[in-house]
């Protein structure tokens, strides 16, 4: 069953996310996934940010040269997004789109898609295989995809500690089920093996990254840091353990960067380097 388009579009009319990626947690997300950006986006792309919500990295990529499409399903955070772009004098186009359906997207075929946000709300893996078909038809062969998503453990986790505070979501039997299927509060949680295998008829998986890595629930202390001799040192051992199993599992906010086939294949593994 399709993940409910109305309940996504309420819970993010409220403007949070801008900030989110400039609070304790997020703004370590942020900063590796600009990296991602640098390394793996070559400047003068066309790009499209899809689920690009209010333009936080749509404003980078234009600031740097590319040609950005940025597509989101909720209108109150393109229209944020579209203020926000005026109003710095850059260029791009905002358009409300839904990830399952990118038939009549303008700009396509792109050089890259950043796919921060969507696959969080697949509902299942259905779901999830269909946003990875319409991205895969929009993007050119050779192609980068930047894909986000919540491993499982890193779901469980979060669902465990909000239940704390709301007891009644975490009724007997949730917690064991959403283990052996993935299925809890109505999205699907991935384990980053069956990511790749989702991935893997239509693009090359080249790594497998946690964003907040090792700082995974330490953001804060870790900005307290920043400035210090020993904060470089802290960066790179975040980024070198970044492509560990371990550390993705529970590192929250996870990566895959993967290469669109010059033709889609039956199936079959995916050997993803980590990094």
């Amino acid at each position: 069953m399709p993940a409910d388009r109305d309940r996504l579009r309420a819970w993010y009319a409220d403007g949070a996310e801008w900030s989110r990626l400039a609070g304790d947690e997020g703004w370590l997300e942020h900063r590796r996934t600009l990296g991602l950006i640098a390394r793996h986006i070559p400047v003068g792309s066309r790009v499209l940010d899809l689920g690009g919500g209010p333009g936080r990295y749509a404003l980078h990529l234009a600031q740097r040269g590319d040609v950005v499409t940025l597509a989101d399903l909720s209108p109150e955070l393109v229209a944020e997004a579209r203020t926000r772009l005026l109003d710095a004098g850059l260029s791009a186009t905002t358009l409300v789109a839904d990830a399952a359906d990118l038939s009549a997207l303008p700009g396509a075929p792109f050089d890259a898609v950043l796919a921060l946000g969507p696959l969080y709300h697949a509902a299942d893996a259905d779901e999830l295989a269909g946003f990875l078909a319409q991205i895969a038809a929009v993007l050119r062969p050779g192609g980068v995809l930047l894909a986000a998503f919540i491993p499982r453990i890193s779901g469980l986790s979060d669902f465990i500690a909000r239940a704390a505070v709301e007891p009644a979501r975490l009724v007997p039997g949730v917690l064991s089920e959403a283990l052996r299927t993935g299925h809890l509060a109505g999205s699907y949680f991935p384990h980053p093996e069956a990511l790749v295998e989702a991935l893997t008829p239509a693009f090359e998986v080249r790594a497998v990254v946690s964003l907040r890595g090792l700082g995974a629930g330490y953001g804060a202390q870790l900005r307290a840091l920043e400035g210090k001799p020993v904060f470089a040192e802290v960066m790179a051992a975040i980024e070198a353990t970044a492509g560990r199993a371990d550390v993705i599992g529970l590192g929250w906010h996870a990566v895959a960067i993967a290469v669109r086939r010059e033709a889609c294949v039956s199936g079959g593994q995916a050997g993803a380097s980590v990094r």
